[in-house]
């Protein structure tokens, strides 16, 4: 069986919803209740040609097929094809377009840290 393919008109986008994650990082799991919901991330699978301008040309898409971005989740319009959920949205609804993983630096101390090295700096200084 062949694969429904959407094309989306004029400046709506069709993205795939990425799974807002469970747990945090420490390990706490997070009920549906606590997840943010308003705003979500979303892989672009197809966008549209862009809306007409007063001269008749179309504006540029600010975003390509492939990309990340946040948008806002009741924006969005919810629909099923071949089984998989799909979210169709205006341009005007995306917020960012995530460009790129932010590395942690090894070297980079928290300020929790900062502190105990303080602390162990000076704690045969300090009075018992």
């Amino acid at each position: 069986m062949e694969k429904l393919k959407l094309r989306p008109l004029d400046d709506r986008i069709v993205l795939s919803p990425l799974e807002a994650p469970k747990q945090t990082p420490g390990g706490i799991m997070l009920p549906d209740t606590a997840a943010e919901k308003d705003i979500r991330k979303g892989e672009v699978l197809a966008t549209g040609p862009g809306y007409i301008l007063k001269d008749g040309k179309r504006a540029e898409m600010p975003v390509k097929v492939g990309e990340i971005i946040l948008y806002q989740q009741y924006a969005a319009t919810t629909v099923e094809v071949d089984g998989d959920e799909l979210a169709i949205i205006r341009q005007g609804d995306i917020l960012a377009v995530c460009e790129g993983v932010v590395e942690e630096n090894p070297a980079r101390v928290t300020m929790e840290e900062e502190f105990i090295q303080d602390v162990e700096a000076v704690k045969d200084e300090l009075p018992v």
